[in-house]
């Protein structure tokens, strides 16, 4: 009895040998990367959590006069007078809104109790406001906000680094 007991430790190590070859080789494959990865990083793709290109171009406030639309480019600019996202009226808002919706090329945003609003329907909504459209104007704001923010702290100078001392020897 004492051999067969002996028998199932060696099976089950060499099992367990086995298994640790096997995952060894997978991991060195995932760690290789695909051929799309290594070609994104030749072209220098953006890096994450950087402000896409199109949002620097998207309707984010009114200039001061309110009369046109200022991009967030022209908002976080200290030398363009623009009004902020509270200074704007009821109707303004639903119009920045409908406005940044229409100009998105694929606009899809699925709510509870609501399904799937496609571009033409959460346009209608914001301009009718809606409990809908008033729930979109909402995630928009919050969108709005959350891009100057960004934009603010990456448009701010970053500081010098201090020459360290040297030690005495």
């Amino acid at each position: 009895m004492a051999n067969k007991s002996a028998k199932r430790k060696a099976v089950k190590k060499r099992g367990v040998k086995k298994k640790a070859v096997t995952s060894r080789a997978v991991k060195k494959r995932s760690i290789a990367g695909t051929p799309a990865k290594r070609a994104s990083k030749k072209r220098g793709i953006e890096k994450a959590g950087a402000i896409q290109k199109r949002q620097w171009e998207l309707p984010t406030s009114y200039c001061a006069d309110g009369k046109g639309w200022a991009t967030l480019r022209e908002v976080v600019d200290p030398e363009v007078p623009t009004m902020t996202y509270s200074e704007l009226s009821p109707e303004q808002r639903a119009d920045l809104v409908a406005k940044r919706i229409s100009e998105q090329p694929k606009f899809q945003i699925a709510m509870l109790g609501a399904g799937l609003l496609d571009q033409k329907r959460a346009m209608a909504e914001v301009k009718a406001q809606t409990a809908i459209g008033r729930a979109l104007m909402e995630i928009e704001q919050r969108v709005i906000n959350h891009q100057v923010n960004k934009a603010m702290v990456a448009e701010q100078p970053k500081p010098v680094p201090r020459a360290r001392k040297k030690k005495p020897r």
